[in-house]
């Protein structure tokens, strides 16, 4: 009985040792698939731009001012947080370049389908507003105007694309259409202490992002992002001394096209 004792607990102090590195071990492995399937769509971004003389993908959500839906003709269609299918991941113009539904749910979301407990929801990614979005049916005209050059755009017409981000793992409370929002500062000042979307915070407090030249990245950021409502501040000084929810604003805000 002893010996039995002694044995069960050395397994025990195996055990405490070996699963915290496992753990690790498992949300790395996570943050890798991660990466690869943002890779993959930025792969069937390009693809899709060589095949359409360079014009950029729609990214069009709507009707009315929700905007809760990507519209049909759109890189992706439907809401993330209640397609209970894949049908609108295959109803995406990129789809037939992606070729699988996975690579659109990162692996570490486990977020479930609106009012469908245990359904897994098929989609954890967006596409930057900035790039060919489209928010006429949302009722706003600024972002749609003559002048706005990255309406409509081409990719040619993207200046230095290495910094500009295009798809990013969003938050799961806030990914709902195919858009990802992040204020232009120089096209709306009054808006650029403030999350529109905010981004996921996951593998180890971060993200997947793509850029539009082609390479993908994980940031980690100084602060934890926690959903509290569409166009939410940063948080406050009280809340967040050093600031560094807005220094994670601004270094996003920082990968967008300046539009003036």
């Amino acid at each position: 009985m002893i010996e039995l004792l002694v044995v069960i607990a050395i397994i025990a102090i195996l055990a405490s040792l070996l699963l915290p590195a496992l753990s690790k071990a498992k949300v790395k492995a996570q943050s890798i698939g991660c990466i690869s399937n943002v890779r993959q769509l930025q792969l069937s971004w390009h693809l899709y731009v060589d095949d359409h003389n360079d014009a950029l993908p729609p990214n069009a959500a709507g009707p009315g001012l929700g905007g809760e839906r990507a519209m049909p003709g759109s890189w992706v269609v439907g809401n993330a947080q209640t397609d209970a299918t894949t049908s609108n991941l295959q109803s995406g113009v990129l789809f037939k370049y992606v070729g699988g539904s996975r690579v659109y749910r990162c692996p570490a979301d486990k977020s479930t389908v609106r009012g469908q407990l245990g359904v897994q929801r098929t989609r954890s990614y967006s596409l930057s507003f900035w790039l060919n979005g489209d928010a006429t049916l949302l009722g706003y005209q600024l972002e749609n105007a003559a002048g706005d050059p990255f309406i409509k755009a081409t990719y040619v017409r993207i200046p230095d694309p290495i910094q500009i981000f295009a798809f990013m793992d969003e938050h799961e409370q806030s990914i709902d259409n195919g858009m990802m929002v992040v204020d232009n500062p120089l096209d709306d000042p009054a808006d650029q202490d403030y999350w529109w979307h905010l981004p996921a915070d996951r593998h180890s407090q971060g993200c997947s992002i793509s850029f539009a030249d082609g390479h993908v990245e994980h940031w980690r950021w100084k602060w934890p992002k926690m959903f509290k409502a569409r166009h939410q501040p940063a948080a406050s000084t009280s809340q967040d001394p050093q600031r560094n929810d807005l220094k994670d604003l601004r270094r996003l805000e920082a990968c967008v096209p300046m539009v003036k």
